[in-house]
């Protein structure tokens, strides 16, 4: 498990877990925010699909309410819900403990182009609910950041501009049933 306090950047919760072997089971795309800012906006990003929001990582938080009251409450209370996804305005997060898990040895990405995001979303869901097939990540991007992201690779990124979906394993035999998913 992890207890921070707000402030705490990804980069420096990455940095210290790394060296250890473990992860955080969700987090942002992104290692500039700190964590509690993340959960007051609702927690979502990478390992989301797999694992849940980061509501389902929480293990306890002490909250300050706009009252001046310090709660400590745990993942089961149903008053954690009011400092979730409300961006502070129902209490400011002082302290959070989550889970965290055993870093991935490697990762199995793959990048699939979809000419319309209809295409896109249908395989997602299809995807999603397939019986044995658990990705880690399965991400949607559009044409349009697609677009904009080539633009600012300078010509790193050598993906035309269609739509994106990222499909992330962390287990080589669920990438070799997910190649056998796709022939």
């Amino acid at each position: 498990q992890l207890t921070v306090g707000p402030g705490t950047r990804f980069l420096d919760i990455h940095r210290e877990l790394e060296r250890k072997g473990l992860t955080l089971l969700t987090m942002t795309s992104g290692k500039g925010g700190t964590l509690i800012g993340w959960m007051a906006t609702g927690g979502m990003g990478f390992g989301t699909f797999h694992h849940g929001p980061v509501r389902e990582q929480l293990i306890s938080i002490r909250v300050i309410t706009p009252e001046g009251k310090v709660q400590d409450l745990k993942a089961e209370d149903p008053e954690i819900s009011n400092f979730l996804s409300t961006e502070g305005q129902m209490g400011i997060i002082l302290r959070a403990t989550l889970k965290v898990g055993q870093r991935p040895f490697q990762w199995f990405p793959f990048l699939l182009p979809f000419e319309k995001s209809s295409a896109a979303y249908a395989f997602a869901k299809q995807l999603s609910r397939h019986p044995s097939l658990k990705p880690h990540d399965l991400i949607i991007y559009h044409t349009e950041l697609t677009r904009i992201l080539k633009a600012q690779s300078n010509g790193r990124m050598s993906v035309e501009p269609k739509n994106l979906v990222l499909v992330a394993f962390s287990e080589e035999e669920q990438a070799h049933g997910f190649k056998a998913y796709l022939n």
